[in-house]
C-alpha cells in the first residue's frame, strides 16, 4: 500500500467514522551516566537538590555502587516526562518531576508545581515509565495518555 494510502486511512479513522478522544504520548531520553557522575563532583548538595526530590535521592542513595546510575536514569525519565507535557516556553523546575518508585519496584512520575499545571492545561491524565541503566548509560520512556479538547483531531 502506498504511504499515501496509508495516511489517509489512518486520518480517515482518528477524524472520521471513529473520532478519539485520547492522545498517546511518547518521550524517550538517553542519559549519560558519566555527565551525572560530573554535576554531582562538581556542584555536589547543590544539584542534588535543584534536581531530586528527596524520596528520590533515599532510594539512589541505598546502593553506592549504582549511585550514579539510579540518578542518571531519573534525570532521563523527568527528560522525556518534558517531552511528553510539550512546554511552550519556560520549562519547569527538575525537581517538580518526580520519579516515584513503588514497593514492588515499578516507577510512576508524580508532578508538581508548575509541572503539574503545565500537564493540566496539556490535558495530560496519566503518564506512565519505565527506565533502565547499564553501564555507561541510563534510559527512560514515558508514556502520557492526553484527553484532546473536544473537535480536535
Amino acid at each position: 500500500m502506498p504511504a499515501s494510502n496509508g495516511r489517509r486511512l489512518a486520518n480517515t479513522f482518528a477524524c472520521g467514522a471513529v473520532p478519539l478522544s485520547k492522545e498517546l504520548r511518547i518521550g524517550h531520553d538517553l542519559m549519560a551516566v558519566d555527565e551525572v557522575r560530573d554535576s554531582v563532583a562538581r556542584f555536589g548538595d547543590r544539584y542534588l537538590r535543584r534536581v531530586y526530590r528527596p524520596a528520590e535521592l533515599a532510594y539512589c542513595q541505598t546502593s553506592v555502587a549504582e549511585f550514579e546510575m539510579r540518578l542518571a536514569a531519573r534525570f532521563a525519565a523527568k527528560e522525556a516526562a518534558i517531552k511528553v507535557l510539550r512546554p511552550n516556553g519556560e520549562w519547569p523546575p527538575w525537581d517538580e518531576i518526580e520519579v516515584v518508585r513503588h514497593s514492588s519496584g515499578w516507577c510512576s512520575i508524580a508532578l508538581h508545581g508548575s509541572a503539574a499545571v503545565l500537564a493540566e492545561r496539556e490535558n495530560v491524565t496519566i503518564l506512565s515509565c519505565s527506565m533502565s541503566h547499564s553501564g555507561s548509560y541510563a534510559s527512560a520512556v514515558v508514556l502520557a495518555q492526553s484527553a484532546l479538547p473536544s473537535g480536535e483531531c
